[in-house]
């Protein structure tokens, strides 16, 4: 099949890709955590609260939290700005702009480079993302260095996405099928 250039059909494809199951959601929870502790010096770490068709991670940050991680999730605003904030329990977080949890404090990260959870419609195993369209993450990662971990489901591996120059794309990703997706060229250069 012929790559589809086109940036609002590859995202009605991958839309349509069933939701992981609980067994599927468990096991993608196991490959982030692994995925956070090889960044043993990173204790900040950028999170996304689920919308209904992405995977809820709860369990994964809860287990971060006990384990003394600062998580911070993004707070959306009007011309495609966020910005992250810490929470301490997702049970603190309230409905933002687009009626997605979002944290209710102020705190923002500290750390130079915090580690961040990437949440993608698709991504290529190089690190290509396809976004909702909206721009958020982009313009985020574009003013903030990050550890980038792309998150999707294993359905949602493309073997090509079109990318524009602004697109900015993950150093791994991960699936409830593989801890890391990096491509050899990426982790040479690391």
């Amino acid at each position: 099949m012929a790559p589809v250039a086109d940036k609002a059909e590859l995202r009605r494809r991958f839309r349509a890709v069933a939701p992981l199951n609980e067994e599927q959601v468990h096991a993608l929870c196991g490959n982030l955590y692994r995925a956070v502790k090889r960044h043993p010096a990173v204790r900040q770490v950028l999170v996304f609260l689920p919308t209904k068709k992405e995977p809820d991670l709860t369990p994964l940050y809860r287990r971060l939290l006990e384990e003394g991680y600062a998580l911070y999730a993004p707070r959306c605003g009007r011309q495609g700005r966020m910005e992250f904030y810490r929470f301490d329990t997702v049970e603190q977080c309230a409905p933002g702009l687009y009626g997605i949890l979002e944290p209710t404090g102020d705190e923002r990260p500290s750390c130079p480079r915090p580690l961040m959870l990437v949440p993608g419609l698709a991504f290529t195993a190089d690190g290509v993302r396809l976004g909702k369209g909206g721009g958020y993450y982009d313009r985020y990662l574009a003013a903030h260095p990050c550890i980038r971990i792309g998150v999707c489901p294993s359905a949602c591996l493309a073997g090509w996405l079109p990318a524009e120059a602004y697109d900015i794309p993950v150093d791994e990703v991960v699936t409830e099928r593989k801890e890391s997706h990096e491509s050899d060229k990426r982790t040479k250069e690391k």
